[in-house]
């Protein structure tokens, strides 16, 4: 069974696994058994904490490629307008994602910044980021994030506290839910507005746009942001078609 809403990595942990061997190296030394139970309480926890983060499985930015996955596994083509490029992400065990965003804008999965840029730092955790695509010059992105959805079954059972959370992150401030407008049951577009204040003490009024909905027990949110002049002036818009486009489903073969 499919379960499938039409229209927000975690981190991918790669391990390696170093062989060698030094024949002048000194016997290893003697550890206590109260230290090995710590160690082996510490390797514990680790694998729990790896085992309850989603993992990319695979990305697919090609147009064509992208719909012909999509069918594939059953789902919706996207249509991609003029200026937009795909992205298809498929999150291990059972979940893909997709959406349109502005051409040219950088595309990066969670994995790949561990650099990011100032003005986007604060924006939102990390933690909850599985694909992004920003142009950093502007401080404008797009992306999705993905928490779990506690008791709530439907988007309408997630509070207000709760997307802000997710979507302005702990550097923000005076962050408010303008609107939540239903779409179809279980698919809302989300309006919200925040202030970002940077390390050298500037603010910047952002707005944030957002389609969110709850798969699977998990919360997907596709939320794009900008600032307050650049949203009024241009981007808004295309961040609106960007989030529309946002497709989630969960109980798919990867």
């Amino acid at each position: 069974n499919v379960a499938v809403s039409n229209r927000r990595n975690a981190g991918l942990v790669v391990m390696r696994d170093e062989a060698g061997s030094d024949e002048t190296a000194p016997a290893p030394a003697r550890i206590s058994r109260r230290a090995m139970l710590s160690n082996a309480v510490a390797v514990c926890a680790s694998a729990l904490v790896l085992e309850s983060m989603p993992a990319i499985a695979a990305s697919v930015t090609d147009k064509t490629k992208g719909n012909q996955l999509l069918r594939s596994l059953g789902l919706e083509e996207q249509n991609v307008p003029s200026g937009f490029g795909l992205i298809v992400t498929k999150i291990k065990p059972d979940a893909v994602v997709s959406f349109v965003h502005p051409s040219g804008w950088l595309l990066n999965e969670e994995v790949d910044l561990a650099i990011d840029r100032p003005r986007l730092d604060k924006s939102r955790p990390k933690g909850k980021s599985i694909v992004r695509a920003a142009e950093y010059r502007k401080a404008e992105e797009v992306g999705v994030f993905l928490d779990d959805a506690g008791s709530a079954s439907t988007v309408e059972d997630v509070s207000n506290r709760t997307l802000l959370d997710i979507l302005t992150g702990e550097g923000a401030t005076d962050a408010k839910i303008i609107s939540r407008v239903a779409l179809e049951p279980n698919r809302q577009l989300i309006t919200g507005k925040f202030v970002t204040v940077t390390d050298a003490a500037y603010a910047f009024d952002r707005r944030l746009i957002a389609v969110a909905t709850v798969v699977g027990g998990r919360l997907f949110i596709c939320a794009g942001e900008a600032t307050d002049k650049r949203y009024k002036k241009s981007t808004g818009a295309l961040l609106e078609t960007s989030v529309r486009s946002f497709q989630v489903a969960k109980g798919v073969l990867i």
